[in-house]
């Protein structure tokens, strides 16, 4: 399985985001890429090779994701996130029904269940159309009109850590304790 990471709210170290995708990356590793400030980064490799290609110090939106290639090949093209007109996401899990569901809404075949997503949330501009896809789901993304991070888990671990300066996602919960103790929470 992929993991994810995200956060959302003021200024925060681009290093302590790395530190997650790093802790993310033992359910990854095919490839990394991350939604920073508005740019999407990617990387066929570990998450660590990104922090050389990110031009940010400072973040105030965020969503990574490291890479296990579960359909479609390791490309750059294939890493998450995606971009579909307004939604930038990414997703953790495995969809059994990615072809049908573009079928059933006439889209074009995908060549990675996670864009069926995408494509889907562009086409109806409508969260519940997540609930028609099978499998598992942790998706995560960000509505680039409104700078909204938007949060949907279904049948995998995806934690929270909320503090003063922001909100915290990541599917490894080690990560996030140890930034709890550094903040003092």
């Amino acid at each position: 399985m992929c993991g994810i990471v995200a956060y959302i709210g003021k200024d925060t170290p681009i290093n302590k985001l790395m530190y997650l995708m790093n802790d993310n990356d033992s359910r990854g590793g095919h490839s990394s890429g991350a939604y920073v400030n508005g740019n999407i980064y990617k990387c066929l490799d570990k998450s660590g090779n990104l922090l050389s290609i990110i031009n940010e110090n400072k973040v105030n939106s965020f969503i990574g994701h490291t890479r296990y290639a579960t359909h479609g090949e390791q490309t750059a093209e294939n890493t998450h996130p995606y971009n579909y007109g307004k939604y930038i996401g990414c997703h953790n899990g495995v969809l059994g029904n990615h072809k049908e569901t573009m079928l059933k809404h006439r889209l074009d075949p995908v060549d990675v269940d996670s864009k069926a997503i995408y494509a889907l949330l562009q086409k109806t501009d409508d969260v519940k159309t997540l609930g028609e896809h099978n499998g598992t789901i942790n998706a995560v993304w960000v509505d680039i009109t409104t700078n909204k991070l938007h949060v949907y888990r279904r049948n995998n671990p995806l934690f929270k850590m909320r503090t003063e300066d922001g909100i915290y996602f990541s599917s490894i919960k080690k990560g996030l304790e140890v930034i709890a103790k550094e903040l003092g929470y």
